[in-house]
């Protein structure tokens, strides 16, 4: 079953903790294409049905949809469905590898910012915003 491969690679690429869901899924989908666990002309489910087999948010799915519809991997006919694209991008004809996403890092200025104010250096007072 197509949900239970993408909930393996999901997993397998969130090892790290560096991917967002939404990347992990368009990966797992994008690999399930490229290994031809997908192919040309077949259905995907609802992005409602995938977004509970997933347990993810149905924006998390359609994020992912959206980028593979937009490289050229899917085709998205309204009231009937999406479908795996007839031709393949060549692109996609070559070895998969997973994209690299860089860790989110703080500025300089905000690195800065929070060693000099630290949550324990607030002085708590009543009828003070936040309290």
């Amino acid at each position: 079953m197509l949900s239970e491969y993408l909930l393996a690679e999901m997993a397998r690429l969130g090892e790290t903790g560096e991917l967002p869901l939404h990347r992990r899924l368009y990966e797992a989908l994008r690999h399930a294409l490229l290994d031809g666990k997908l192919v040309a002309g077949d259905r995907l489910p609802s992005s409602r049905d995938l977004a509970h087999d997933l347990a993810l948010s149905r924006n998390t799915v359609v994020a992912a949809l959206g980028q593979l519809t937009v490289e050229g991997y899917l085709v998205s006919h309204v009231g009937s469905g999406t479908y795996v694209h007839d031709h393949v991008p060549q692109r996609a004809t070559r070895q998969w590898t997973p994209m690299s996403v860089p860790a989110a890092r703080l500025s300089a200025r905000g690195d800065a910012l929070t060693q000099r104010h630290r949550a324990s250096d607030l002085e708590i007072q009543p009828f003070a915003p936040g309290t």
